[in-house]
């Protein structure tokens, strides 16, 4: 990964140890915070915080 705070799918699922399609599928009905500067069709965009918050927001179990 680059130093850049923007990561593309492919490095989302990477950072996660997920699939490319999670991060689509999640990016695509509104559940993960994202940017597409190209428009419908341009490439989807994210920062790890929004990923970590993310996944914060499904973390199940644990102590209550």
């Amino acid at each position: 990964m680059t130093d850049t705070p923007w990561l593309t799918t492919a490095e989302a699922a990477s950072y996660l140890r997920m699939s490319p399609k999670t991060i689509f599928k999640a990016c695509r009905d509104d559940k993960l915070k994202h940017v597409q500067p190209g428009g419908f069709r341009g490439k989807i965009l994210t920062k790890r915080e929004w990923l970590d918050a993310w996944v914060e927001r499904h973390t199940q179990g644990g102590e209550r």
